[in-house]
């Protein structure tokens, strides 16, 4: 019996220490180039991009700040004779060095001990739930409240097609915050706050291109991030808006704000919500949890679903410009 605890501890010692190693050598070898030490140069503005880039090749020795150091970058116009700097990196494009084969194999090792090794001993020590689908067995397309939207993209505007654009923004602000905590959607869990600068909001843009097949939204959500359950439901709370009023595709994304509330549950109460779950798992007591506020939850689908409706009442006719640009000599 002592030979065997032993050897458990000495396997868990060895993992531990892989994956040190794996994360202070993944962080070590994430460096740049050494760089001159040179003044940072004052932002400019620029009336356009054109002014830019005019500005840009006009300009023989270029600087590029990174990382509080100033690098130079070339151009085709330079002088020839004139000495050029090291750019950001000494890496030819296309060439491997011998830090790109370290990082990947580290990167090989510490995603082998992470999924396989410490999530497989989880898989295989953690009992399922009936309240959790099984992500082999889960098809997208058998979920409700999907908008298939547009199957044919048009090359050239119906006859007589006018575009329409309607915009909204809504709190999502929980009534009680201040009054007691919230955690954020931060790097750590238990990041509790009770006060914010900016108010956290949802903004929803609607178009509709004239040509009868239906309106197109996109709603963006000032949080870490949702789920697609959560999206479902804000779907669901229009449905019958959306039906009326020829919508066939609603888009919902986070901006991923790190100094929002956590709309994900994964910040909030981590350790006590997967303990509960594991014991209501193996006993069948109680009832299975998800770490979001329900409240701050249903702000957020019932913002969104507001949103929605009141861009799609804004809805204006006008003109869509669309402009691109050719930036590939600055990538």
């Amino acid at each position: 019996m002592e030979r065997k605890i032993l050897m458990n501890k000495t396997f868990k010692s060895t993992l531990a220490l892989l994956l040190c190693f794996c994360m202070v050598l993944s962080a070590g070898i994430t460096g740049v180039a050494a760089v001159k030490d040179t003044a940072v140069p004052a932002a400019q503005n620029y009336a356009s991009i054109e002014d830019y880039i005019a500005q840009s090749n006009a300009t023989a020795g270029n600087t590029l700040a990174v990382a509080g150091k100033s690098v130079a970058v070339t151009n085709d116009d330079a002088d020839p004779e004139a000495p050029v700097e090291k750019s950001i990196t000494a890496k030819p494009v296309g060439k491997t060095t011998l830090g790109d084969i370290i990082a990947k194999v580290v990167n090989f090792i510490s995603d082998f001990l992470v999924n396989n090794i410490v999530l497989g001993a989880l898989r295989m020590s953690v009992p399922r739930s009936p309240a959790i689908p099984d992500f082999d067995d889960f098809d997208l397309n058998d979920q409700d409240n999907f908008y298939a939207g547009n199957e044919h993209f048009l090359d050239e505007p119906a006859a007589g097609a006018q575009w329409h654009l309607g915009y909204a923004q809504k709190s999502i602000m929980p009534a009680d915050f201040g009054a007691r905590p919230y955690v954020r959607g931060s790097l750590l869990p238990y990041a509790f706050t009770t006060e914010t600068f900016d108010e956290l909001k949802v903004r929803t843009v609607i178009l509709d291109d004239g040509s009868g097949r239906g309106k197109t939204v996109f709603s963006v959500i000032d949080c870490i991030g949702i789920a697609n359950a959560d999206v479902r439901k804000i779907r669901a709370a229009v449905a019958d808006f959306a039906a009326a009023n020829n919508i066939v595709s609603i888009n919902v994304s986070a901006s991923h704000t790190h100094s929002g509330l956590d709309s994900q549950g994964i910040w909030t109460d981590p350790a006590g919500i997967v303990l509960n779950n594991i014991f209501s798992s193996i006993t069948g007591l109680g009832a299975i949890k998800s770490g979001v506020e329900t409240g701050f939850l249903q702000t957020m689908i019932d913002q969104t679903a507001a949103s929605i409706k009141e861009a799609c009442g804004n809805m204006t006719a006008g003109t869509l410009n669309y402009a691109k640009k050719n930036l590939s000599e600055y990538v």
